[in-house]
């Protein structure tokens, strides 16, 4: 609004309006006055235009001189700071006696009108703004606002004002200095004068800042005239302030052989960009090269902590987390958080811990070979694995105890649940015989043995399920080493045993044919294919086989169970006392006239132990007592009458002739009964 008034107040024709005009700006801030009219009258000069002969460009050599006269201002009303103006060179002048400058004598000559900043400081301020901010207005503002934030006691020293953190500077005290002291970091960094791996700074500034008052830190020796801060290295004859592409180029191309040893390129790459690091924190994305370090150093320490992206410690349960994608986007990024991405606010590192994130991640882009993860970790793991941790819980709840995962809308359930359920079932599936309880659970997890489908009712289901029907339960098996290791890590107490009354619980909850009862497919779908245990082991994958399982087990406890064996074996099986039969038998040989195919039979059948016919009998009555059970008891039963059938003890048993049996040996009476009333006849 004044522009155009002022702009309005220039083009009016009137012949006594004999002025000349100066204005300083920058070309987008005077835009308003560039009007044909205004133009034709007066001259326009750029302060934005290199090399100009009639206004002063602002730049780096003349970035001092021209904050002087902004600088003095608050020290002229008593003629502290004065300028010799009759010469043109703007020659400070000393200060008059009575004034506050003449009675405090703090500062020298060289920086009195700039306090409480030196040259360097001004340089570094002006070089580190972005070349499109480098105007007249952009410097001030940020000296503006480095004095009030230090005037307002936010910063205890201009140095450690927040404001300068965005602005681009190189010069870094060492790694010990922010992690001890970083106030004279600060202090380094802004001051100092880098030469020989260290930053001197004029004392008086600790001393007018009050940095002294408890002492100096042991990372920094003080002189009677100087603070003396460790440097991380840059060297004072390479320029501040480089793009980052230029850096780039020259440090790849770099011939110089002034330095003794010639550095690494990675050693340059580490000395240039720790001095970013607090211009990083406040803008990233203007830091192109130094975040793509940054953030490979906590990808990449992320990943380690989770063991290669795994959702749990010791498990192969991962998430194939993009190569192209970081598991965490930084607070108040434009981007918004994915699903597999936590919001990580880079506020909550130390600088220091920054600085080795930063040397880190150059490793590991540029010499994988030199990054010790173990180091980093060892010296800002806490931090780190704070964020790991939240990314693994985020991934958890997500993909596998969602609402929406796994399970029909009305479950209550979780992973846990789901896991637990599918190897009750692959144990029942293993050994059909076992009461499958907590205990036995506990057993089967004791026992090294690899787990397939019982070899006898393996032979009897395949009669009752059509192929594809039996695939599943077969892919089911090749899973069970992941469903035994998941169980282990959410159900264990140590390497080799289960928490049995935890598990006990569980089942008395959450009935396992319940859980795989409520699966439901469109929420299976919803498990990320990234979710899995290895390249064809997905736990959607695992989920889907499992809602399979179960409906051909209900298949199986719809045709399976055979009543009448189950009953002839606890009937006649339990009569049997194998030292008995066994002598009968021996005695039946001595006649010639017994029937050779008993004989025959007879002699193989004796050939198996009394614990083998306990165990059938102990299996059948298990049978009995499981069928008129839930779902998941009549499915136990089924398969253990199929496996009773296909047991050599009770095939060869049904397969003796006892009193007209058929050949197929579908006997007509017991084997018990018939065998004793055979021997009344033969044995004396």
């Amino acid at each position: 609004m004044e522009a155009e008034r002022l702009r309005n107040y220039m083009e009016r024709d009137k012949p006594d309006d004999n002025w000349d005009f100066i204005v300083a700006g920058t070309r987008d801030s005077t835009e308003v006055l560039h009007t044909r009219t205004a133009e034709d009258r007066f001259e326009f000069f750029q302060t934005n235009k290199r090399h100009s002969k009639n206004v002063l460009f602002l730049d780096e050599p003349s970035a001092v001189d021209f904050a002087r006269p902004y600088l003095g201002y608050i020290k002229a009303h008593d003629d502290s700071v004065r300028y010799d103006r009759e010469n043109g060179d703007f020659e400070l002048l000393p200060a008059p006696d009575g004034s506050l400058c003449a009675e405090c004598g703090f500062c020298d000559e060289a920086f009195r009108d700039l306090f409480p900043f030196n040259q360097a400081f001004l340089r570094r301020i002006y070089t580190g703004l972005d070349e499109s901010q480098q105007s007249p207005r952009e410097y001030i503002m940020e000296i503006f606002e480095v004095l009030e934030e230090w005037y307002e006691g936010h910063a205890k020293a201009p140095s450690s004002a927040s404001s300068l953190r965005r602005l681009r500077n190189t010069v870094s005290a060492a790694d010990e200095v922010y992690e001890e002291a970083e106030e004279f970091a600060d202090l380094a960094k802004w001051y100092g004068s880098v030469e020989d791996n260290q930053i001197t700074v004029d004392r008086r500034f600790a001393e007018a800042f009050h940095l002294l008052e408890d002492g100096a830190p042991a990372v920094v020796d003080v002189t009677d005239d100087g603070i003396i801060i460790p440097s991380a290295g840059v060297s004072p004859s390479e320029p501040e302030i480089q793009s980052e592409q230029t850096e780039e180029d020259e440090e790849s191309s770099s011939t110089d052989q002034t330095t003794t040893p010639e550095k690494s390129r990675v050693e340059k790459l580490i000395e240039k960009h720790n001095g970013l690091v607090d211009s990083w924190l406040e803008n990233p994305e203007e830091y192109a090269k130094t975040n793509r370090f940054i953030r490979q150093g906590l990808r990449d320490a992320i990943e380690h902590l989770t063991d290669g992206f795994k959702l749990y410690e010791g498990t192969k349960l991962e998430y194939r987390l993009s190569s192209q994608k970081d598991p965490f986007v930084y607070v108040e990024s434009d981007d918004s958080p994915e699903i597999d991405q936590i919001l990580l606010d880079r506020r909550d590192f130390r600088r220091s811990d920054l600085r080795k994130i930063l040397k880190y991640g150059i490793r590991r882009v540029e010499e994988p070979r030199s990054a010790d993860v173990d180091s980093l970790l060892t010296e800002c793991g806490t931090q780190l694995m704070y964020y790991a941790l939240q990314w693994r819980q985020m991934l958890i709840e997500e993909y596998l105890n969602g609402e929406k995962v796994f399970y029909k809308g009305s479950a209550d359930y979780d992973f846990t649940d789901f896991v637990l359920a599918t190897y009750v079932h692959l144990v029942m599936l293993d050994s059909p015989w076992r009461n499958i309880d907590a205990t036995a659970i506990n057993e089967r997890f004791s026992e090294d043995n690899a787990f397939s489908v019982d070899p006898h009712l393996e032979e009897q289901i395949t009669e009752i399920l059509s192929q594809e029907e039996y695939d599943h339960i077969k892919t089911a098996m090749d899973s069970a080493d992941h469903i035994e290791a998941m169980v282990g890590k959410l159900l264990g107490v140590s390497g080799g045993s289960l928490d049995v009354p935890k598990i006990r619980t569980r089942l008395n909850r959450n009935p396992p044919y319940e859980v795989l009862n409520m699966l439901g497919r469109q929420y299976i779908a919803e498990i990320d294919s990234r979710v899995r245990f290895g390249q064809d082991a997905y736990v959607r994958s695992i989920a889907d086989t499992m809602y399979d399982v179960r409906q051909a087990l209900e298949e199986v406890a719809d045709h399976g169970y055979d009543r009448e064996l189950i009953e002839k074996i606890n009937s006649e099986f339990s009569t049997l006392d194998m030292d008995r039969v066994s002598e009968l038998v021996s005695n039946l040989r001595t006649y010639d006239n017994v029937n050779p195919d008993l004989q025959q039979e007879l002699a193989k059948f004796i050939d198996y132990s009394q614990a083998d016919v306990d165990m059938a009998v102990e299996a059948a009555d298990t049978a009995d007592n499981l069928r008129m059970g839930n779902t998941r008891d009549q499915i136990q039963a089924a398969l253990i009458s199929l496996k009773l059938a296909a047991t050599p003890v009770v095939k060869r048993f049904r397969s003796v002739p006892i009193d007209g049996a058929s050949s197929n040996g579908e006997n007509r009476g017991g084997l018990g009964e018939r065998f004793k009333e055979v021997s009344d006849h033969y044995v004396s």
